[in-house]
Formats: structure tokens, C-alpha cells, sequence
């Protein structure tokens, strides 16, 4: 991988950050209000025997790309053929698991006592191939920071596939309006991508190239098993043990914490990745990076989680409704827990960039079994006490996992944590002010104006702490803002076009 001029790269991360937070828009974001409107027309049911379904489906999809996306982003000297043979290989495994998941789909649905889930699987399944289809060409996007044509595609496939889903949602389709969102934005996502790229597969395969690629990818392949186990098990450990209306609740509220964690979080992280391999061969630059982007990520981050877990209770009866007020403590603990995810998140990124996927591993082993164990545990408790099980584990879990990137990167403890004093004082700061004010707005003022009055109190308090305490910060952040939005071409970095010629 080429060496490039530290301010263009600089650039080209920011602008990259920017349509990545499109992007995330796009993925997660436009998901807020899309489940805001659908959340009053469907039952509670329809929204758990997806999330189980989607499960299901999600779990299989981890073995089509068998980690090749990361190993053709992260790899340094990356050749036409590796693209080629990662194609073909994807193609393959692709019609072989749509084939697995229409013939296990009568299995699973009675393995969880809902027959109505066999025909949702079937339906899904055609997911394998949509997404063998784009998994080259979405790594080639992000290899090359052209985040975007990533942006576009995400933000055109859910706004359009979210229109048709609350339409069939309005005309009495039920639970199939939300399968049909998700085939439609995958399906729209597929056109956009192609469109986007110049690279075309050639009618090669290279077992060669392809097992190069599978080196690195296989242990990204194992880490992906592994997070899932404990990132979606819940899924299934509350379907099958709980039910699929516990399992709505729950699913609903993860989603209003998921859109928020990934609109943010998940707008630095990519480009966070697709630009730390560039640094591998220089510490000192990369060091920066990390503690600059730990300090941006909870400046971002942690106002909106505390924030979101200081409103939920007016949040949730008024865009959701009564019919949803027993997922409100649910929303609060998802919150607080993620305030952790911009931690780990970052952390994650830089040890998969300099190669570090065996820790990686093993780090998310530990945080299966401890989240998994504390979910257990907390079963006989109801859901509630499932979801505040899996936010102390996250909490307990995270020493760990700092302790393990400063043994392992090019980063000191003092200076790592010091980037999250002023975001963490801030946010404490401001979730203290608005739980003391919400008594009185809500006693005074009619609900929606309670919200927004609350909302604009911990913004205030919350950018007045870090303008009083740090205004170095501050205008750092302006500044990186400013950069992100200057013009210039988003692709700074093209050494991909001498795969696609």
C-alpha cells in the first residue's frame, strides 16, 4: 500500500468521515423514523418474528463472505486477481447457502414453535445472493475512501425500500412489509453499487490468490462468529426462551439505540479502517490517530447516548405510543451501554489494521461468554433484566479490552484516557441537568415541547462545558468539520484504479 502525504490523507479521512455519517444516515439513521412510523401500524409480534427471522439469516450470511471484504481492505499489495477470485468464491458460497436456507427454513421455524417463520426465512434467503453480488465492490469502495457512492447507495435503498415497507405496512401487509423492506433496499443497493464502480469481474479464478485472502480472512471470519454470538444471540435466547413479543420490545429498542450508535460511531469507524492500514509503518502517526479519534468519537458519542437515556420516557409513548412503554428501561440500558461501543469500536479498527486479528479474537471470546453468562442469568428476570445484564457485562468487559490495545498499539494509558475527560464531563454534566429539569417540563409543558426543551438544555450545557473547559477542543472540532466539508475530490487515494484498468 502506498505511502501518502499526511494532509491529503487527513483530508480524505474527513471528507470520508462525512459521507460515511451519510452513509450511516442512510443504513441506520433513516431506520429511526421509518420504525417510528411503523412501530404504530404493526403489532408488537411482527417486529420479534423478524428480528428472529433476520437473525437466523444474518447468522448464515457470516460464512458467504468469509472475511475476504476486510483481508481486500486491509491488504497491502492487493492484485487484480485477489478481486477476481474473491468474486467467484462469493458467487459460489452464495448460491449454496440460499439453497441451505430455503431447505432449513421448515426446520428452524419449528425448532422456535412459530411455523409462520418458515416462509419469512424462505423469503430472506434471497438476501445471500444480493449480497454476494456487492461484497467486492463495496470493499473496493472502501479501500480507495470512496465512501460517497457507499453514502448515495444507502441513504436512496432505505429511504426508497422504507417508503414501499410503510406503504405495504398502511395496505394490511403485516410482518411482510418489513421482509419487503429489507430485500428492497439490499436489491436497489446491489444496482447503485455497480453503478458506482468501474471494476468488472473477469471469468478467472485464482485458488492461489483466493486462499491469500482467506488467510487474513478467516480469523476475521472466526471474529465475526464470535461477535455475533454477542451481538445477536440475544436474539435467539429471548425468541426461544422468552417469546416473540418480549422479543419486539426488545428489538424495537435496540434499533432506537442502534440507529443513533451507528449514525455516529459508525461513521468514523470505516474510515477509521479503510485509513489506519496506511499508518502501519508509522507508530507515532498512527498513535495521533487513535487518540484523536478516541477524544472526536465520545465528543460525538457519549452526549447523545446519556442524552437519549435522559428522555427516553418521553420519547417513547409519544413518537411510539403506550402500546410500547415497557421497552423504555430497555432503551435506557442499551443507552448507557453504548457509550462503551465508541471505546471499543476504535480500538477494534486499529489492532484489525495492524494485523492483530488473533487478540481480536480472543478479546471477543471473553465478551461472548461474560454477556452470554450474564444474559442467562438474567432470564428469569423478564427482558428487562436481560438488557441491564448485557450493559453491566459491556461495562465490566471494558478494562479489559483498553488494557489489551495499549499492550498492543502504539498508544500510553495517561494519553489514551485523558482524550475522554472533557467528553465524559460534558455528558455526566448535561444528563444531570436534564434529569433535575424534567420534572418541571413535564409538569409545565405539553409533551413534545417537554422534549425539545429538554433536548436543547443538554445540548447547551453539554457544548458550553467543553467551549469553557477546552475551547482547544472545541475549535478542533470546528476545524475538522470545516475540512471534512471543503471541497476537493473525495478520492485522494486511487491506487485502486490500476486494479480496474
Amino acid at each position: 500500500m502506498a505511502e501518502y502525504d499526511p494532509g491529503s490523507l487527513r483530508a480524505a479521512a474527513l471528507r470520508g468521515t462525512l459521507w460515511s455519517a451519510v452513509q450511516q444516515i442512510g443504513n441506520k439513521g433513516l431506520l429511526l423514523p421509518l420504525y417510528l412510523v411503523l412501530a404504530r401500524l404493526l403489532p408488537v409480534e411482527s417486529f420479534g418474528l423478524v428480528a428472529l427471522a433476520a437473525a437466523y439469516i444474518d447468522f448464515v450470511m457470516l460464512f458467504l463472505h468469509q472475511g475476504l471484504t476486510a483481508a481486500i481492505v486491509q491488504r497491502e499489495d492487493l492484485e487484480r486477481e485477489h478481486l477476481d477470485s474473491a468474486f467467484w468464491g462469493n458467487i459460489g458460497f452464495a448460491l449454496l447457502l440460499a439453497g441451505f436456507g430455503v431447505a432449513s427454513a421448515e426446520t428452524f421455524a419449528r425448532l422456535a414453535g412459530r411455523p409462520e417463520l418458515a416462509s419469512i426465512v424462505r423469503w430472506l434467503s434471497i438476501a445471500f445472493l444480493l449480497s454476494g453480488l456487492i461484497s467486492v465492490q463495496d470493499a473496493i469502495l472502501r479501500r480507495g475512501l470512496r465512501f460517497k457512492a457507499l453514502a448515495i447507495r444507502a441513504v436512496v435503498g432505505q429511504a426508497t425500500a422504507g417508503t414501499i415497507g410503510i406503504v405495504l405496512a398502511f395496505s394490511g401487509y403485516g410482518v411482510w412489509s418489513l421482509v419487503a423492506m429489507q430485500l428492497i433496499n439490499q436489491a436497489l443497493g446491489c444496482v447503485l453499487l455497480w453503478r458506482a464502480s468501474d471494476w468488472r469481474p473477469r471469468m478467472r479464478f485464482s485458488f492461489r490468490r483466493y486462499l491469500e485472502l482467506l488467510a487474513f480472512g478467516v480469523n476475521i471470519l472466526g471474529l465475526n462468529l464470535i461477535r455475533f454470538a454477542r451481538v445477536r444471540a440475544d436474539n435467539f435466547l429471548i425468541g426461544f426462551a422468552l417469546g416473540t413479543i418480549p422479543l419486539g420490545y426488545y428489538t424495537i429498542a435496540r434499533q432506537l439505540t442502534n440507529g443513533l450508535s451507528v449514525l455516529v460511531t459508525g461513521s468514523i469507524a470505516p474510515v477509521l479502517w479503510s485509513t489506519l492500514p496506511r499508518l502501519q509503518r508509522q507508530p507515532e502517526r498512527m498513535a495521533r490517530a487513535i487518540y484523536q479519534g478516541a477524544e472526536m468519537l465520545a465528543l460525538m458519542t457519549w452526549p447523545a447516548y446519556f442524552g437519549l437515556a435522559a428522555v427516553a420516557a418521553l420519547m417513547v409513548p409519544l413518537f411510539l405510543g403506550d402500546e410500547w412503554l415497557p421497552s423504555i428501561p430497555i432503551l435506557v440500558a442499551f443507552s448507557l451501554a453504548a457509550a462503551t461501543h465508541s471505546i471499543t469500536g476504535l480500538n477494534f479498527s486499529a489492532l484489525l489494521a495492524i494485523g492483530e486479528t488473533g487478540w481480536r479474537v480472543r478479546i471477543e471470546i471473553l465478551s461472548t461468554v461474560v454477556s452470554l453468562l450474564a444474559m442467562i442469568v438474567a432470564l428469569p428476570g423478564g427482558i428487562v433484566a436481560v438488557a441491564w445484564a448485557y450493559a453491566g457485562a459491556l461495562y465490566l468487559l471494558l478494562p479489559v479490552q483498553v488494557g489489551l490495545a495499549v499492550r498492543l498499539l502504539p498508544i500510553e494509558l495517561r494519553p489514551y484516557l485523558r482524550r475522554y475527560r472533557i467528553p465524559a464531563g460534558g455528558s455526566v454534566l448535561m444528563l444531570a441537568a436534564v434529569l433535575i429539569a424534567r420534572p418541571w417540563a413535564v409538569a409545565g409543558l405539553a409533551a413534545p415541547a417537554a422534549l425539545a426543551t429538554l433536548i436543547l438544555l443538554g445540548a447547551f450545557v453539554f457544548a458550553g462545558f467543553v467551549w469553557l473547559t477546552a475551547p482547544d477542543l472545541a475549535r478542533r472540532a470546528a476545524g475538522n468539520l470545516r475540512l471534512a466539508l471543503s471541497r476537493g475530490g473525495e478520492d485522494d487515494t486511487r491506487e485502486i484504479e490500476s486494479l480496474t484498468s
